[in-house]
């Protein structure tokens, strides 16, 4: 069980990589106007990265009902994949869901 933790956190955290790496704007912007002083999620095109959650969120989702359904083929081996992807789905929809709320909410 400590695994498939493991594994569904190290999953969770690169896709959350790729959907921030998404939304980040160019990085060689107007030298007049430095960004000086701001945080970082100012060069972040936010209505992006949340948008990218959602279209993970969604293949997950059809992914964890892909192995339930062929499920009868290799039970075992995809019981243990269905457990894992149902458990990254319920995290990048929270963290998809708690992102939006945040900025548009």
């Amino acid at each position: 069980m400590n695994h498939t933790l493991s594994l569904s956190a190290g999953l969770t955290a690169l896709v959350i990589c790729a959907a921030v790496a998404s939304g980040v704007q160019d990085a060689a912007g107007d030298p007049a106007n430095p960004a000086s002083g701001e945080s970082w999620w100012s060069g972040i095109d936010k209505p992006e990265v949340i948008e990218t959650l959602g279209i993970v969120t969604i293949s997950l989702v059809i992914l964890t009902a892909a192995a339930g359904l062929f499920m009868r083929k290799k039970p075992k081996l995809l019981v243990k994949w269905h457990k894992r992807l149902a458990v990254l789905t319920i995290l990048a929809a929270l963290l998809h869901g708690a992102m939006a709320y945040w900025f548009f909410g």
